[in-house]
């Protein structure tokens, strides 16, 4: 039968990639499966021209070779940014992660990032590309000695993409649940164009080597639309959600093209937002997290999954028209 929306397989260079598709429009989101379950590319249509709005890797050898120090696209499990050292100390039993970010001495961004996925539903209609992705864990992950289940599920529809992580633990005891993701958006030349709103009640101050002090500062100068200009962020905020969607604007008035990157909030949802504008100012880096950086040692945000529980937490893009 004959869909609007199909989902295509094609290569980037050594890797497989899925594309969800819009036949009528032609946007797409493409995944790759074998890295992670990368969130790779999207185009998406304003005024009737397609439209990159993702920073991707240009090719495999690009992907391989920086990975690591950009992590574009991937989903960041068991917990986003950064864990102190490497160590942390769950219900008793201390842990040691790889040191990944040497430079600064500590673990980042989870383990699963460069991990391999198996594709466990596919699904189009005349509404969307659906398509789910599993990795299950023995157990033997260097630090997190928990078993589990995690499904990554990509929708197309015609407003967006959304996309959800879900987690069930697999272990006969507690394990801690931390996840965010790592889209860097690219809607313009330099990020100085852009206008930008996020919904941020306070941000966190951090250390030299980017870890939390635990002093808050309240920022709010975000809150409304405004050109970001050379203003510099890595910084992690709290959101003033109350268990609503809440929305990062980012807008280009030259294209007439905007993007509304959404996060679900509220218990076990992603209520902190990371900023990062890279040197280059290529692009803007909007990450939902579910918890603080360093969030297994300072105990902020992150989730203490029973056996059985289950784990889920949704973010997505909308297609904005800007007149």
């Amino acid at each position: 039968m004959q869909t609007n929306f199909d989902i295509i397989p094609s290569t980037f260079g050594r890797y497989t990639t899925l594309e969800l598709k819009n036949q009528v429009t032609g946007e797409y989101l493409s995944v790759l499966p074998e890295v992670g379950g990368m969130l790779h590319c999207l185009e998406l249509e304003f005024s009737g021209k397609l439209i990159p709005v993702l920073d991707s890797y240009k090719n495999a050898d690009e992907l391989e070779l920086t990975l690591t120090n950009t992590y574009k696209g991937s989903n960041l499990f068991p917990f986003p940014n950064r864990i102190d050292g490497g160590k942390y100390t769950f219900e008793g039993k201390e842990n040691l992660l790889d040191i990944n970010f040497p430079h600064e001495k500590n673990a980042i961004h989870g383990l699963i990032y460069n991990q391999p996925f198996e594709v466990s539903k596919r699904k189009v209609s005349e509404e969307e590309a659906f398509l789910e992705l599993q990795y299950i864990s023995d157990g033997k992950l260097k630090g997190y000695p928990y078993k589990f289940e995690l499904l990554v599920q990509f929708e197309l529809n015609n407003e967006g993409i959304r996309v959800n992580t879900i987690v069930t633990n697999k272990s006969d005891s507690n394990i801690p649940v931390g996840n965010g993701w790592h889209p860097y958006f690219v809607l313009f030349d330099k990020a100085n164009e852009a206008d930008l709103s996020f919904p941020s009640k306070e941000y966190y101050a951090v250390n030299d080597r980017m870890l939390p002090t635990g002093n808050t500062t309240e920022y709010r100068d975000f809150n409304s639309i405004k050109n970001l200009g050379t203003i510099h962020f890595d910084t992690c905020f709290s959101i003033d959600g109350h268990g609503k969607q809440v929305e990062t604007i980012i807008k280009n008035k030259t294209l007439h093209a905007g993007l509304s990157v959404w996060q679900e909030t509220g218990n076990n949802k992603f209520n902190y937002l990371q900023i990062y504008t890279p040197l280059d100012r290529s692009s803007i880096a909007i990450e939902p997290m579910t918890c603080l950086p360093n969030a297994f040692n300072n105990g902020t945000g992150y989730t203490v999954l029973k056996p059985k529980e289950v784990f889920s937490a949704a973010w997505g893009v909308r297609r904005l028209e800007i007149k």
